[in-house]
């Protein structure tokens, strides 16, 4: 695999036809053939399962709208719902390219109000919050809600998360970054967290249920510890965390236990000060490429992260190609792993 060393980069290509923001502009003038060409129709019929088991999408990026639409392929089915965020620091020509493609589904939207992302900043967390807050007013009454950034790629088929979040509440992991610019540290303190909250470090992105997500957004507890996180560094890591780990008021699908014995269930990470690299880390994640792949083939958590497109490619195709496969073929895995996790909590 490439988290050992010894895997020799030049036996694998290193780059692929890109396709540029402008094209994908030009070319979703035209949607039915836009839809057809990039393969958005491939898909089986759509499952009395799936059709009653609708999922929401938050995807932030910041550039590579090819890798975005490679992503957005392989989660989509026409039930789901899907909001893009752009980082508003972007390129214009990035921006007006996502508002274009959105325009060719029913489904996919972008985010009306966009923020400049600050790396480790609270415009990350605004950023999802734009859109949590739209998508709970879409007609679409969506069980449970993904947040990610555009270098993830999912694991599992629909169908799998499906049958995996099927009465669980809550689940989240991991420590991803995005952002050109990073939050200035000052040398005064930030007050004590409201309500006596209990500050849990964990993930800017996860698996949250409806219920959670309309919790985090509608109550005054919730309110003042996101107000309160304005100040500090990494907000996003903290909130969803806190809010979850809390024992000062029922949340839905709370979880008081200890946050370190927690096994990560939505994405695997492979961290720098865990294994070697035969490549690159970007912020202390390992970029994934092509000798990974019987190892991520076997993963039980449903995404990883990540990948980049303009680094070894091949990855991202292969693991795509192997979406299809599964999805096509309605390829469940043992279910075991999820049902047997020690935070799931049942409703």
């Amino acid at each position: 695999a490439a988290l050992n060393k010894s895997i020799s980069n030049s036996l694998y290509p290193k780059s692929l036809t890109r396709v540029a923001a402008s094209v994908f502009a030009q070319e979703s003038l035209n949607c039915p053939n836009f839809l057809r060409k990039y393969g958005f129709q491939r898909f089986p019929q759509v499952s009395e399962e799936e059709r009653e088991f609708p999922l929401a999408f938050i995807i932030l990026f910041h550039k590579d709208l090819d890798q975005v639409m490679f992503l957005l392929r392989a989660i989509y089915r026409p039930q789901n719902i899907y909001c893009l965020s752009v980082d508003l620091n972007s390129d214009i020509s990035l921006i007006n390219a996502a508002r274009s493609v959105t325009a060719c589904f029913d489904n996919v939207f972008l985010v009306k109000k966009l923020e400049p992302i600050v790396y480790a900043g609270f415009s990350r967390l605004k950023a999802d919050l734009h859109c949590m807050d739209e998508l709970v007013a879409v007609p679409v009454k969506w069980k449970y809600l993904f947040n990610m950034p555009g270098q993830q790629f999912p694991l599992s088929i629909i169908m799998q998360l499906i049958l995996s979040l099927n009465n669980i509440l809550c689940i989240k992991h991991h420590f991803p970054s995005l952002g050109k610019h990073v939050v200035a540290e000052t040398v005064g303190r930030n007050p004590p967290p409201p309500h006596n909250f209990r500050i849990v470090k964990g993930s800017a992105y996860g698996t949250f249920s409806r219920a959670f997500i309309e919790f985090a957004l509608k109550t005054r507890q919730a309110q003042d510890l996101i107000e309160w996180s304005r100040d500090i560094e990494s907000p996003d890591e903290y909130v969803w965390s806190t809010l979850h780990h809390t024992d000062i008021m029922v949340v839905p699908g709370g979880y008081t236990g200890e946050p370190d014995a927690k096994r990560a269930m939505t994405t695997f990470v492979a961290w720098e000060r865990e294994v070697p690299c035969a490549t690159i880390y970007v912020r202390w994640i390992f970029i994934s490429f092509s000798p990974d792949l019987p190892m991520l083939a076997r993963r039980q958590e449903l995404f990883a992260n990540k990948f980049y497109i303009d680094h070894h490619p091949t990855a991202l195709h292969c693991m795509d190609e192997f979406i299809f496969n599964l999805t096509v073929t309605n390829t469940v895995r043992d279910l075991s792993f999820y049902r047997d996790l020690p935070f799931i909590r049942r409703g």
